[in-house]
């Protein structure tokens, strides 16, 4: 069913345009015109899916003892902006669907952060993706982890999943004690940093074509560099295309 949005409004016009510049490039750090709006949402518990999709912005899945959903939008520019962002807010049998689009307008910057907080963190699956900015889990489990970053980072910490698959476009992905029985990560430009610091029958393929793989783990989960070399699980699979893979702090793998 369809859930009643309830808003705040802040309206903040600025005097003046500030303007940084940084080697020879002028950045702008004030704009002329500025709007924010806080949109909270009523949570119907519990919740065993969860599928988010947003443009611009941060999307932060958290466990919490008190729930709450707030959607904070900002909008900023040069001209009073007219243009709406299209929040959709849907909760079926279990399902939360969330999705925020910023206006089509160019003139001005939009940006829209989501945060969920439950109390109870275990799902079937969380499928995220946010075409420019970050997306954070923390103290979440899973059984389906799908999350898609055009541009920005994914940070882990203590997730669990059966199954995951995260994709970045120029951005990084930081997992931090986040376990799984099959991970499927790569990124295309940046980095991928992964922490374990205790034993799962885990099988991980990384993949980065222009950057560094970090890993830090216990010497009973193998880390695999070598193309087409196969490891029985616990393993990590590793591969550059044009970068470095190191594996405790040293480097193992060098490619250019």
């Amino acid at each position: 069913m369809d859930k009643l949005l309830v808003s705040i409004l802040i309206i903040v016009v600025a005097g003046s345009v500030g303007v940084l510049v940084v080697s020879g490039i002028p950045i702008i750090t004030d704009y002329l015109f500025m709007k924010t709006e806080v949109v909270t949402v009523p949570v119907t518990l519990p919740v065993h899916e969860l599928v988010i999709c947003n443009g611009n912005g941060i999307v932060s899945v958290t466990k919490s003892q008190a729930p709450s959903i707030s959607i904070k939008l900002v909008a900023k520019g040069f001209t009073a902006s007219t243009s709406d962002f299209n929040v959709c807010y849907k909760e079926v049998n279990g399902t939360l669907f969330i999705s925020v689009t910023p206006p089509s307008d160019t003139s001005n910057v939009y940006c829209a952060d989501i945060y969920v907080n439950l109390p109870i963190s275990i799902f079937t699956s969380a499928n995220i993706s946010v075409g420019n900015g970050d997306v954070k889990l923390t103290d979440v489990n899973t059984s389906l982890l799908y999350l898609t970053v055009g541009n920005g980072d994914v940070s882990l910490y203590n997730v669990g999943f059966i199954q995951g698959e995260v994709n970045v476009g120029n951005g990084v992905i930081t997992m931090h004690n986040a376990v799984g029985k099959s991970l499927y990560g790569s990124v295309g430009n940046g980095m991928i940093t992964v922490t374990v610091s205790k034993y799962y029958n885990l099988t991980y393929h990384l993949e980065v074509q222009n950057g560094v793989i970090n890993v830090d783990t216990i010497p009973s989960i193998h880390v695999v560099t070598a193309t087409g070399e196969s490891q029985a699980p616990p393993v990590i699979y590793a591969g550059v295309s044009d970068g470095e893979v190191n594996v405790n702090g040293e480097e193992v793998l060098s490619l250019a």
